[in-house]
């Protein structure tokens, strides 16, 4: 038979490893950036493409974006719409509006991938190089890239 002094050592090292356990396993499973509960990193990439959009038109130009898990390399499938904005920078001549945020198609292709299509707001495009960011932001993960639009004359 054991002491009362015993059992209540005996109960209190038990407790004592099972709290350094759970300890344990929640720093380790837990991600880097959860720490300081601050926002997660992810890899952006952007390539951009005419699609239809030619000078004297407004029909949609095509952006190509990946995102992925900046630690693991995998893709981030879950993203909406409202994640992305697509900023057009820097005047441009002949253009007179912007696609600044006029994303018209969306598409999620499941595998880390998105297509977007942006069209000028209320104008036709010009001919010329546009400079774009993509910018994503979904709860705590932010990332964004930068791309090039070439718009050019078909003939």
């Amino acid at each position: 038979m054991f002491g009362i002094g015993v059992v209540r050592a005996r109960v209190m090292t038990a407790m004592t490893a099972a709290a350094v356990a759970s300890v344990f396993l929640v720093v380790v499973t837990a991600p880097a950036d959860s720490v300081t509960n601050g926002p997660v990193a992810v890899v952006v990439q952007a390539q951009a493409a005419a699609g239809s959009a030619a000078p004297g038109n407004s029909s949609p130009a095509d952006i190509l974006v990946l995102v992925t898990d900046r630690v693991t390399g995998a893709a981030i499938t879950d993203l909406a719409k409202s994640s992305f904005a697509v900023i057009n920078h820097f005047s441009h001549p002949g253009q007179t509006c912007g696609f600044s945020n006029n994303v018209v198609t969306f598409n999620n292709v499941g595998t880390g991938a998105y297509h977007l299509q942006v069209a000028p707001a209320s104008c036709t495009w010009a001919a010329g190089d546009f400079l774009l960011q993509v910018i994503v932001s979904s709860g705590v993960r932010h990332g964004q890239a930068a791309a090039k639009l070439s718009v050019l004359s078909r003939y």
